[in-house]
């Protein structure tokens, strides 16, 4: 589990430089960076419902994967993943070994996490069900179920 954590944190770090350098959608980079790694945990979390609707043969309603992704964006963004945690990783990080490959790494966390569902989804195509629940129709424009 300590592997686990301690690779989000590199994760993070990487993903702190890489906004500090280029800001393009967020003016706080800690904040940018803690949403990344959010968004890789949403695909995920998304993964996991189409294994366990597949699993389970019943539909699975999108909007709790969604609501546990905000829920655990805001955990990141605020309590976890901060600039004192990045002032920390800077300098546990400072003098790091094979940074290349270590970057590598991390883009291939970000390939890996953000294809998951889309892979998953095409092979559990049919058994697994996603949708939407009725009172999401008034935000959408089709009221179709997404059958996979």
């Amino acid at each position: 589990m300590r592997h686990i954590i301690n690779f989000l944190d590199y994760c993070f770090y990487r993903a702190c430089c890489f906004h500090k350098r280029h800001p393009f959608f967020f003016s706080n980079f800690a904040y940018g960076a803690s949403t990344f790694l959010g968004v890789t945990h949403l695909f995920y979390i998304m993964s996991l419902s189409l294994i366990w609707s597949a699993v389970t043969g019943l539909e699975c309603n999108a909007v709790y994967p969604i609501i546990i992704w905000i829920l655990l964006c805001y955990y990141y963004d605020s309590y976890v993943y901060t600039e004192e945690r990045y002032k920390r990783l800077v300098k546990k990080y400072k003098n790091e070994k094979n940074k290349k490959i270590k970057g590598w790494g991390v883009v291939l966390y970000v390939i890996i996490s953000m294809s998951s569902f889309f892979i998953i989804g095409m092979l559990l195509c049919g058994k697994a069900s996603v949708y939407f629940p009725e009172w999401m129709n008034y935000f959408s424009l089709s009221d179709m179920r997404l059958r996979l």
